[in-house]
């Protein structure tokens, strides 16, 4: 019989990321296993990339995933020194179905 997946314990946004073709994404650490994720990038709903998750494993159990999500805003230097507001929900994946909300701020640097 396999174990069940740890709950759900803490979301974190922890940065923004910038792909090869300029694009921003957000990145979500989650400890625990979530049934569903909204990511907000200033209002706006932001789509998981699947294709970029990794687990995070301690002692070869996996505790928790990191994940990144495609916001609509491409990384220019016209947008250099802007803030924009990341919020996020987590709901878990087992009962009793809780959700972990959190926001933070980012102000865009200049990669020069």
């Amino acid at each position: 019989m396999l174990p069940l997946p740890p709950s759900l314990s803490s979301v974190q946004i922890t940065d923004l990321m910038v792909d090869d073709y300029n694009q921003i994404y957000v990145e979500v650490v989650e400890y625990g296993t979530s049934r569903s994720r909204t990511v907000f990038f200033n209002n706006s709903l932001c789509q998981e990339d699947y294709n970029e998750m990794s687990m995070i494993t301690r002692n070869g159990i996996v505790i928790g995933y990191r994940r990144y999500f495609k916001t609509t805003t491409r990384w220019t230097e016209s947008i250099v020194g802007i803030t924009y507001n990341v919020r996020t929900t987590y709901t878990n994946a087992m009962r009793p179905w809780n959700t972990i909300s959190t926001s933070t701020s980012f102000t865009i640097p200049s990669f020069s």
